[in-house]
């Protein structure tokens, strides 16, 4: 173990609803599922002269009404929550139709996969910094092939013969 961080961990939770837990030793705290509704008590936390770990936070950024409040709370919030360094990150979004993953882990820099037609996902892009979705929308635009590359006509056709083969081919589950 690390010096420093042995030693037992008090357990908590600290909302029972959403199932956020608190794990809290001399040096380190780790909170799992911390959710916009928790930052006050994670604030705290952070706080301390301690090393401090969040796994699978619950918020969203980026949306009209933020997770994190209007005006300056929210903006206060959001700086609290960037402060922090991803060291594993994997999130699957859909844009376009193009199926895309975003991912990091420590120290690597932030990689950018596409599905392609063989249902293979290989790194088109490598990134200093989180790529946002008006970044990854470029970086789509750039693939041949790609559902962003079309025309929103060609885009539109696609969704509806996708729609159509779902709904005659229902999947095995």
């Amino acid at each position: 173990a690390e010096p420093g961080l042995e030693g037992p961990l008090k357990a908590s939770l600290l909302d029972e609803a959403d199932a956020v837990g608190c794990w809290e030793g001399d040096h380190v705290a780790a909170i799992v599922f911390p959710t916009a509704g928790t930052l006050p008590v994670l604030k705290k936390v952070a706080e301390q002269d301690k090393l401090v770990v969040m796994v699978n936070p619950q918020w969203q950024g980026g949306q009209v009404v933020s997770d994190f409040g209007i005006g300056p709370w929210k903006k206060k919030n959001e700086e609290f929550v960037d402060s922090f360094e991803w060291v594993y990150f994997c999130r699957q979004v859909r844009i376009n139709g193009d199926v895309t993953i975003v991912q990091r882990s420590y120290p690597n820099k932030w990689q950018v996969h596409v599905e392609d037609s063989k249902g293979e996902r290989p790194c088109v892009s490598i990134e200093e910094s989180r790529p946002s979705y008006a970044r990854l929308e470029e970086i789509l635009r750039a693939i041949p092939g790609s559902n962003s590359s079309k025309s929103l006509g060609d885009r539109l056709v696609s969704e509806w013969n996708f729609n159509i083969d779902s709904l005659q081919n229902p999947p095995d589950n």
